[in-house]
């Protein structure tokens, strides 16, 4: 009940007006029927008795007028309805995105909370406007369904109870399955998602040249098809259970029906009122329509529960990525470049045993370019996701500036930081916001982006573009401009320095890059952006070496530190991958 009240609630502060009209409308609506059976009724005995036909005009007009009346109500019903619908969806995807901007890295990398984001994104656009849809049904077959009984027991409590029998086996045999095919949905929703993700992998321009180069669309598309046929298998077991069920209360519900047709005329023949059988008859309608609506709506309504609790269960998610201001917390130091310092920070996945940073400690000066290397998995990515406060250190603190990192306000930390992920998004946008996005404020500052777009060596590319900074990048929407590997990688540099952060971290900056383009834009980097600290992570060696300091990481630890010079000297680890990658090029 507790999900029903911040649906109605949420629904209500969508739109208050629409919501009364609908209320008022359904209201209405509800005494058409009544009013239809008791009409019924009076015109059969005015028919009866009748000697002049031109006295029966009244009925017909009566039956017009409340038809009319019906028109009206459902087109308003209608009007507001669409509008509420649309309004309702809306809300819940914003609060949908809302929620998902709270959850941290750990989230997003936990099975069970992405099972629950795809279940909730299910969810989300229909599903709260149902549950009013089927209530307000509820309340409408209720309204109606209480006056016609009220009408009839008026005139045989036994017809009536008859009467009211006769719809309901076959409704409330067929709400048994609910919950049944809700559990099995429930069950299926790591399947699903990973069915998502294959036909991701067969329609998404990203994967077209591997999937079709390895021949893989035939394989992802039999898996696919694989399963959805046991999704099949399962569905039908219950639909074919469900329609047996649905068949013989089907029957007794018919049985019934003819109980109370016989009763209704013996009640009419008794009361020597022809006109009492015709509305019995037309009540039987009415009254089947009218359960329908209250237990068909009744059943609807927990399902829609039932579906509900996935939205609120990832709604209700505790929040993880929100470090609001409090007591104890400063603001971050304004300046052009920070000092930073990881004093024996060590760090382990969740549900890893095994470290991936190991007693770190490294000063990195204010101003200063210092270079992260060693192989794969070294720990070389986890200390920029430690950096960002995408995750917190298991022990040991960061320090910028000599405070700890998590003594700042969150948002205003990252303020004061930029970085270029390896995996960085191309977006499907235009040239100026791919450069925006690195400071959404300024996104009217065109000067700043050609700057950036200057520093990362891409304004000759955008210079032969059809309409400049405003050209639409990526192939999703019309006029879409495909840029190389490369230029992809300029782009998000550009964003980088966009931003003007005195922290810049760039994870393989120039891994896409050719090495005459990579050395322009070190070139650059390392004329214009002297002021800032800078992190550089790269296999690169020629990269590497021009760095103020690098540091050498292995199974999580530091092991060497230096610049290229003496650790070349030291012939140590570094010197081994660096004369390992140089002898590629000798030879």
């Amino acid at each position: 009940m507790n999900n029903w009240s911040r649906v109605l609630r949420l629904v209500w502060e969508t739109n208050p007006r629409g919501v009364l009209g609908i209320l008022l409308t359904t209201a209405c609506d509800a005494v058409i029927p009544v009013a239809q059976v008791v009409l019924l009724g009076l015109t059969v005995n005015a028919v009866q008795s009748a000697t002049d036909p031109s006295s029966l005009l009244i009925y017909p007009a009566l039956f017009a007028g409340l038809a009319l009346l019906g028109l009206i109500l459902t087109t308003l019903q209608g009007y507001w309805q669409a509008a509420l619908e649309q309004r309702v969806s809306n809300a819940f995807n914003v609060r949908l995105m809302e929620k998902s901007g709270t959850l941290s890295l750990r989230d997003f990398e936990n099975p069970d909370v992405y099972n629950r984001l795809q279940l909730a994104t299910r969810e989300a656009t229909g599903r709260p406007y149902q549950f009013f849809a089927q209530l307000i049904a509820a309340v409408s077959g209720a309204v109606s369904l209480v006056l016609l009984m009220g009408v009839l027991v008026t005139w045989s409590p036994l017809v009536a109870l008859f009467v009211l029998l006769a719809p309901i086996l076959p409704v409330v045999a067929n709400q048994i399955f609910v919950r049944r095919l809700w559990a099995v949905e429930r069950d299926r929703s790591e399947e699903r998602r990973r069915g998502q993700y294959l036909l991701a992998l067969v329609t998404n321009d990203k994967t077209y040249k591997e999937t079709r180069l390895f021949g893989l669309v035939t394989h992802f598309i039999d898996s696919y098809r694989a399963m959805l046929g046991r999704f099949y298998t399962v569905d039908m077991a219950i639909e074919r259970r469900r329609s047996r069920a649905t068949a013989l209360s089907g029957l007794a519900g018919v049985a019934v029906t003819a109980v109370a047709v016989f009763l209704a005329i013996g009640d009419a023949f008794n009361a020597g009122d022809l006109g009492r059988l015709a509305a019995y008859i037309g009540a039987i309608g009415a009254v089947t329509v009218a359960a329908q609506m209250l237990i068909g709506g009744l059943g609807q309504l927990v399902e829609h529960t039932l579906f509900l609790g996935n939205l609120f269960a990832f709604l209700d998610l505790p929040v993880t990525d929100a470090a609001p201001a409090g007591p104890g917390q400063v603001d971050v130091p304004d300046s052009p470049a920070h000092e930073i310092v990881f004093e024996d920070v060590t760090f382990a996945y969740p549900g890893q045993q095994q470290p991936a940073l190991n007693g770190f400690s490294a000063t990195i000066a204010a101003g200063r370019t210092v270079a992260l290397v060693g192989e794969n998995g070294a720990g070389k990515s986890t200390i920029v996701k430690l950096l960002a406060r995408l995750y917190e250190p298991t022990s040991g603190r960061i320090l910028l500036d000599g405070v700890d990192i998590r003594t700042f306000d969150r948002d205003q930390y990252r303020d004061h930081l930029t970085v270029l992920f390896q995996d960085f998004i191309q977006y499907e946008a235009s040239v100026r916001h791919n450069v925006a996005f690195g400071r959404i404020s300024r996104a009217d500052d065109d000067e700043g982006v050609r700057e950036a777009l200057h520093r990362a060596e891409m304004t000759s590319t955008v210079r032969t573009l059809e309409h400049g900074i405003d050209t639409q990048l990526g192939k999703w929407f019309a006029d879409g401009k495909q840029l190389s590997g490369g230029q992809w990688q300029r782009i998000a540099l550009a964003r980088a320095l966009f931003r003007r952060s005195p922290v810049i971290v760039l994870d393989e900056p120039t891994a896409s890059l050719d090495a005459r383009a990579e050395e322009a834009v070190f070139s650059r980097l390392t004329e214009e952006s002297h002021l800032a600290t800078k992190i550089l992570i790269s296999h690169r060696f020629s990269t590497v070496r021009t760095a103020d300091e690098v540091l050498v990481l292995q199974g999580g630890q530091l092991v060497e530190k230096g610049d290229h010079h003496s650790l070349m000297d030291d012939n140590g680890l570094y010197a081994q991958m660096f004369r390992l990658q140089a002898s590629g090029y000798v030879n």
